[in-house]
């Protein structure tokens, strides 16, 4: 099957403007926009494979092709095999000859093949690497702290891995990409990703995390004193705070400014360790909306 390599440099002027009642040929009309694909039916680009160094920009790049050229962005590597129509019975990445790095558990936790094989490609270069679960909230991901040894020795920074299936670990990717230049210390930077078979995994490391005792919110709390003043929070009912708005509140509603938001934000997925320091995990839904929505989800958990 014959296949077609585009190499594609986006500028501002990429799409010339057409004056009133011009037609092209070999263009696909998209809404009211006309974009040339040089007589292509079907143009697919993959977001794992980056011609940039800045990921940022790369995801502006797909969206333009997406929405002047109608290209089809594809997130996953093993969905964008499908739509070339390449089969592939093996393993996406392999360590190619490489000596795997001993992979322990804390616990009775246990691995599945193709679990282990994935945190032995991410940590190809180490010696070692020992897997602490977290629980990293309820969509059935499997989320793991690392403490890692390279092969000279020398002891890691704790990496969070994350560990799903391809499309939802791909959709996870994308919005990383979209907002971690703007968060600052507290949102995870991708060191890495890996498809294999079935599964997908996400290699995250987080900037002010050294080590020690790192729990979820979630544990952090339960193991708590269970102090007079947390137990007077539960003997007040708050229907009487809805009961008190004003008739009007409700009419006069305003438009407001909208920024991103983590959508899936529970106590499972905010981790704290011995020094206060706190990182969210577990980025699927992340998207552009409103901050309510967060604390809803976040007080309906």
């Amino acid at each position: 099957m014959p296949y077609l390599l585009l190499t594609v440099s986006l500028q501002t002027d990429f799409v010339a403007p057409l004056a009133a009642g011009e037609r092209l040929p070999n263009t696909l009309h998209i809404g009211r926009a006309e974009s040339r694909r040089l007589g292509l039916d079907d143009i697919a680009a993959c977001s794992a494979l980056p011609a940039s160094s800045s990921h940022i920009h790369h995801r502006e790049a797909l969206e333009h092709l997406a929405s002047g050229l109608g290209v089809t962005v594809i997130d996953s590597i093993p969905e964008f095999h499908a739509w070339l129509g390449i089969r592939r019975d093996g393993a996406v990445v392999t360590l190619r000859g490489r000596l795997a790095p001993d992979v322990t558990t804390e616990g009775d936790t246990t691995l599945g093949d193709e679990v282990r094989r994935l945190v032995e490609y991410l940590f190809r270069d180490c010696a070692s690497v020992r897997l602490k679960p977290l629980s990293g909230g309820f969509s059935g991901s499997q989320v793991f702290m690392t403490e890692s040894v390279d092969r000279r020795g020398l002891q890691e920074i704790p990496f969070v891995v994350k560990v799903d299936a391809h499309a939802k670990i791909a959709k996870e990717r994308a919005a990383v990409e979209s907002i971690e230049n703007g968060l600052g210390s507290v949102s995870p930077r991708m060191a890495e990703f890996a498809d294999l078979e079935t599964l997908g995994a996400i290699k995250y490391q987080f900037a002010t995390m050294h080590g020690g005792v790192v729990l979820t919110l979630k544990k952090a709390f339960q193991a708590a004193p269970d102090v007079a003043a947390v137990q007077a929070l539960f003997q007040q009912d708050p229907a009487g705070f809805y009961a008190a708005l004003p008739d009007w509140l409700g009419r006069e509603a305003e438009e407001v400014p909208c920024g991103w938001i983590h959508g899936h934000l529970n106590l499972a997925n905010i981790l704290l360790d011995e020094t206060g320091n706190t990182w969210m995990i577990d980025y699927f839904w992340t998207r552009v909306g409103h901050a309510l929505q967060d604390i809803a989800k976040l007080e309906n958990d």
